[in-house]
């Protein structure tokens, strides 16, 4: 029984992760695209603007070409050309979308192996770069020309199509991460140099391997693969436990038996000890002012801490801490 245990263990460890059999090109299109819409906003802001319907698109940096599938899909007549500088990610486009089409319909679209900057192609009614992936060009000479080239590569009438990226959060580093019903998608910004302007951002796609297993019915599987992703979640978390200790101890040293002896008569037959932290007291904490921590008796209902909820707004900090101190009766107040 022992030997059939080490041999099923062993065949699992020789086992590719889902992560190594998933297909990056399929979870990106999933998470990234929605090239029914794209194509539906190309059409009707050529038809809003040039008053006729487009026939031509080129599609730069087309990768999988599944937004210029699209568009031969939803009219007869249209043509579409697709340049990449990946043969690799052109191949896979030809054999999944190109394919999927009609021997018709793949008449009308070609895909090219070549560098936009260089490449000539016949003037299309419309140029798309989506996915901001003209942000390869790192330079305003490189850029320029990457523009230059798109002019000559669109008709007198044609129109350019660019994603802009910014607003303050496109600054920030961090994660957001987007559900599915078999993985979770990530967008990551994962370095800025306010300096240089340099900026990477990464995708990362994550996998509930753990419900996968359990489904299956697999339970020991499934509590590894929880157990690991839980550790490694645990990792992102920010907590010093030694920083909370000292905390509770400032607590303890100062809400000694004395003081709660002395304060015995206020307010409630039992004394009420409670610990507010300012980001629970303000939606919209004043810039570069301190966390406030208010830790006292509470003698008071639970509407009049909501009614300091409300009007820390537009209440500054130190008339809060006053309020507070006399309406809740505190005898001593931290600011962390």
């Amino acid at each position: 029984m022992g030997k059939t245990r080490g041999a099923r263990h062993l065949k699992r460890k020789q086992q590719p992760k889902q992560a190594e059999l998933a297909d990056r090109h399929y979870l990106y299109e999933q998470s990234v695209q929605s090239v029914e819409h794209e194509v539906e906003f190309l059409v009707d802001t050529y038809r809003e603007i040039r008053g006729r319907e487009a026939i031509l698109l080129r599609e730069d940096f087309c990768g999988t070409s599944n937004a210029a599938c699209e568009w031969i899909r939803v009219d007869d007549k249209h043509r579409a050309i697709c340049v990449d500088l990946d043969a690799d990610v052109l191949a896979y486009g030809r054999d999944k979308h190109v394919a999927a089409l009609s021997p018709k319909a793949q008449q009308r679209i070609a895909l090219i192996n070549h560098d936009v900057l260089t490449v000539e192609t016949e003037p299309a009614d419309i140029l798309a770069a989506f996915n901001f992936s003209y942000f390869t060009f790192k330079t305003r000479e490189k850029l320029r020309a990457y523009f230059t080239a798109a002019r000559r590569a669109i008709k007198d009438d044609g129109l350019f199509f660019l994603d802009i990226y910014g607003g303050s959060e496109a600054y920030q580093e961090m994660e957001e991460e987007t559900e599915y019903d078999d993985f979770t998608y990530v967008w990551d910004q994962a370095s800025y140099d306010p300096v240089t302007g340099d900026y990477r951002c990464d995708i990362h796609f994550r996998f509930a391997l753990g419900k996968a297993m359990e489904d299956k019915k697999d339970y020991e599987q499934a509590w590894h693969f929880y157990h690991t992703g839980n550790q490694r979640q645990r990792m992102t978390v920010e907590y010093e436990m030694i920083e909370l200790e000292n905390r509770q101890k400032a607590v303890r040293n100062v809400f000694d038996a004395q003081l709660l002896n002395d304060r015995a008569g206020v307010g409630y037959d039992v004394p009420l000890f409670g610990q507010i932290v300012g980001a629970g007291l303000t939606e919209n904490p004043p810039v570069a002012e301190p966390e406030v921590v208010v830790t006292g008796i509470f003698d008071v209902r639970d509407d009049l801490i909501a009614g300091h909820r409300r009007r820390a707004a537009v209440t500054s900090q130190a008339d809060l801490l006053a309020d507070l101190q006399e309406k809740l009766k505190l005898t001593y107040i931290f600011i962390a």
